[in-house]
């Protein structure tokens, strides 16, 4: 990653946009993502996909036996998706549900039934994981349950932080159609009122004690950080680039060392705040820092990374080379494993994640609506950019990402264009 080179265009610095009227030299200086010198907000957000692919790598380390630490990258995760669903929503909150629903589910469930068919042909993959009608159905429909060894995880285990997530989303949606503008303000009332409730009644039975886990106010803590960036993204660049690294690095390595002594009651101080900081300090590196092409892409990936990963781990440790033990085969067997890793996700995403989620878009969203005059043209163009650039829409865990559409205004003259770029991608 290295610093960027923010000057205007002096070559376009007096042309404007036909289609807009917008300065050249206004839109020059808009990055990938993030907002304008006007502050309107637009497309992608290289940062957090960056953040994206540090917090589902991270979870790939915790599930290799030797290292067993980076399991705070889903509270990044969660951090992330409280953030852009705000930040999607405040572009474009059309058919929020049916997105979110296309985003996550096509992979979810094919991870799922990828479970099923393991334990009819390798059951010895599996550890304490059973399958039966119920479980599958209840895995298949995001509703927690309790396994026979008193753990409440569906049959793709990771699954249990996407249960949060849709319930999240439908939370929010339900959010959006009755508050408007004020859903973020709802949907954080309804979270703290659940953990209150949870804390008060002391809930029990797997749903209620479920989704009142202080860990859902991380959502809510995401939210807040799209508050504050909304309020004062236009000062995000004044933040010094030394200081933003030396802490973005502290926080990280706060969260690393400190995965012993978490559990459910301590979780939200001792990972959940350092996360939103650590989104925060990313967030002041937007249009400042560069970074890797291949970082970007497992960005893009993360989602496919984080579900797919422990098929990988999974097979190398118990029918390759065991990795409970540090030793030099199983760190080489390791860094082979991560890297099958991020080829299995990316090819996940190129040929599964990407093509269902633009098929499913196409086949059942509204067409977009015609575009009469400049004003309803730069508020479609918005719009549009959240629709074709499934990387703002996370979440994620999940929050993860689709396609890294990288559309600048500066770059086009139509959405047109845009779309042109979105197709071949």
């Amino acid at each position: 990653m290295r610093c960027q080179d923010q000057g205007l265009n002096s070559s376009s610095a007096d042309s404007t946009n036909q289609s807009t009227g917008e300065p050249a030299s206004l839109r020059a200086r808009t990055s990938k993502g993030g907002t304008t010198l006007d502050g309107r907000m637009t497309g992608e957000l290289q940062t957090i996909q960056a953040l994206r692919a540090i917090a589902a790598t991270s979870v790939v380390l915790y599930h290799i036996p030797f290292i067993g630490r980076g399991a705070f990258g889903v509270d990044v995760f969660f951090v992330i998706s409280g953030f852009i669903i705000c930040y999607i929503s405040s572009l474009n909150s059309e058919n929020f549900l049916l997105k979110r629903i296309f985003r996550i589910v096509p992979l979810y469930w094919l991870g799922t039934l990828g479970v099923l068919l393991i334990a009819i042909v390798m059951p010895a993959l599996l550890n304490s994981t059973t399958v039966n009608l119920d479980s599958l159905v209840k895995s298949l429909l995001f509703i927690p349950y309790r396994r026979v060894d008193g753990t409440s995880f569906p049959l793709l285990f990771l699954g249990w932080t996407l249960e949060y997530e849709m319930f999240f989303y439908l939370l929010f949606g339900l959010s959006l159609a009755v508050f408007k503008k004020r859903a973020s303000l709802a949907a954080s009332a309804a979270f703290m009122g659940l953990v209150a409730a949870g804390t008060a009644f002391r809930a029990s039975s797997t749903i209620p004690r479920f989704y009142s886990n202080p860990l859902i106010l991380e959502f809510v803590f995401g939210m807040a950080a799209f508050a504050i960036w909304k309020r004062y993204r236009n000062s995000f660049p004044r933040f010094p680039l030394a200081a933003a690294f030396l802490v973005s690095a502290g926080c990280y390595a706060f969260l690393y060392v400190s995965s012993d002594w978490v559990d459910r009651s301590n979780r939200l101080l001792l990972e959940g705040l350092p996360a939103v900081i650590l989104v925060l300090c990313f967030l002041t590196l937007e249009g400042r820092a560069r970074f890797s092409k291949w970082l970007l892409i497992v960005g893009d990936a993360s989602y496919s990374l984080y579900l797919f990963h422990p098929y990988v781990i999974q097979l190398v440790d118990k029918k390759i080379v065991a990795l409970s033990v540090l030793t030099p085969l199983s760190l080489a067997a390791s860094v082979g494993a991560i890297l099958a890793c991020f080829l299995l996700a990316i090819l996940s995403f190129r040929v599964v994640e990407l093509p269902s989620n633009r098929f499913l878009r196409r086949n059942f969203l509204n067409a977009r609506p015609r575009v009469t005059n400049t004003r309803d043209r730069e508020s479609a163009d918005a719009g549009s950019l959240a629709r074709l650039s499934p990387a703002l829409e996370d979440g994620s865990l999940v929050t993860s990402s689709l396609a890294s559409v990288s559309l600048p205004l500066a770059d086009r003259d139509s959405i047109g264009q845009a779309t042109q770029v979105a197709e071949s991608e």
